[in-house]
């Protein structure tokens, strides 16, 4: 009997305590500021001026590239534009 007090006590503690540390302890957040650079391929995340986020994937070999952007509303990936690195990059 003693032992189930000690271990209810115990485990009572430690769920108060991880609950605060939930509770308290500030997680960093995602932030669109990461790339990959391999021989052959440069992935990139970027934000959007329109808001949101996007994911660029550029071949090197072919000097393409495609722009990705996530569409909340089909809660998926929308290819936004596909073409030559150069293109892609001239206001329209």
């Amino acid at each position: 009997m003693k032992n189930d007090k000690f271990s209810i006590g115990f485990l009572s503690a430690t769920a108060l305590l991880l609950f605060a540390a939930c509770i308290f302890v500030k997680t960093p957040s995602a932030k669109a500021e990461l790339s990959i650079k391999d021989r052959d391929w440069i992935i990139t995340t970027a934000a959007l001026q329109q808001g949101g986020e996007a994911l660029y994937i550029t071949d090197n070999r072919s000097e393409k590239m495609a722009v990705f952007a996530w569409d909340v509303a089909q809660r998926s990936l929308v290819l936004k534009a596909v073409g030559p690195v150069a293109n892609l990059f001239l206001a329209r």
